[in-house]
């Protein structure tokens, strides 16, 4: 089990039903933070609900080999005459779709991943998701069985913070939970947190990343991306699982910084269906979701 150094020597091992009071705290907080998003139709302090207005999107997985050859030609389009258009690869792909309560699924020869990568290009709904993961998982609707606590961390956010920070201080600013708070948790149950950490591209383009020396302390303080970097090759906290998101274009230089096993997935839009119901969320009038739709659809 993993040992949390500086706060776990000042106080007493954790008690497991303190701790679940902990995450039920956490847990509505969650609730509180993520069960609405800005209606950019309503004014900026309005906001309304995730779960009215989220579609699921489609989701394809890959193995490795196949998505080195998808990257190998992703980047080549990039410098020819274009790229291939998401109706083109939904079509390819929409035969291996998984659902995100899959995500952490074993697979055939029953293993489960520790990484899953989830890439896709601007505007895919990849933050989007995290925040209906974290969401779902507060409200007891998803992971519930697989994870005890999920942590979200953006880079964008993470590449601004100039104070140095180690695991435990960056979990407590980006949750609210007390340090020691989450020293107790990260104690009783490291080999069931979830770490959800979106826009991993920042990271990569974040240098310096490849002379951030490693460290197995817990309380070591250094600056939130280099904390994270020892998180993202399981110097820290080994036992835990990560959900990472990335653009395409940034996928493949991600998986060298990762622990493993890992799990290639990508975002590719809405499927027909999806296109339907998202549509019928933001147009009650028939007709004139009919006529959105079609003009939409024909372009």
């Amino acid at each position: 089990m993993t040992s949390f150094g500086l706060y776990s020597r000042k106080h007493k091992p954790p008690d497991p039903e303190n701790c679940s009071d902990m995450i039920l705290q956490y847990k509505s907080s969650v609730i509180d933070k993520c069960g609405f998003v800005p209606e950019y139709k309503l004014p900026s302090d309005e906001r309304v609900e995730l779960a009215a207005h989220y579609t699921e999107t489609v989701i394809i997985q890959r193995s490795k080999e196949q998505n080195e050859k998808y990257y190998r030609e992703h980047v080549k389009s990039a410098y020819t005459s274009g790229t291939k258009t998401s109706s083109q690869l939904l079509s390819n792909d929409k035969n291996h779709s998984i659902r995100i309560d899959q995500l952490f699924s074993p697979d055939s020869d029953g293993n489960t991943p520790k990484t899953v990568i989830l890439s896709g290009d601007s505007g895919r709904g990849k933050s989007f998701t995290l925040q209906k993961i974290m969401l779902d998982w507060a409200s007891g609707e998803l992971y519930s069985e697989n994870f005890a606590v999920v942590f979200l961390l953006k880079c964008e956010e993470l590449k601004c913070i100039f104070k140095e920070m180690n695991l435990i201080d960056l979990l407590s600013w980006s949750s609210g939970l007390t340090p020691y708070q989450i020293s107790q948790i990260l104690q009783l149950t490291p080999e069931r947190v979830l770490f959800l950490i979106d826009g991993l591209d920042e990271y990569v383009s974040h240098p310096p990343i490849h002379f951030v020396p490693s460290h197995t302390n817990p309380s070591k303080k250094t600056s939130p991306m280099d904390t994270l970097k020892n998180v993202l090759r399981g110097v820290l906290l080994p036992e835990s699982f990560m959900l990472v998101t990335t653009r395409s274009i940034a996928a493949d230089p991600v998986m060298n910084l990762l622990k493993g096993p890992q799990r290639f997935t990508e975002i590719m839009g809405f499927s027909e269906r999806g296109v339907q119901e998202y549509f019928h969320k933001f147009f009650q009038d028939e007709l004139l979701f009919k006529k959105t739709y079609e003009s939409v659809k024909d372009k």
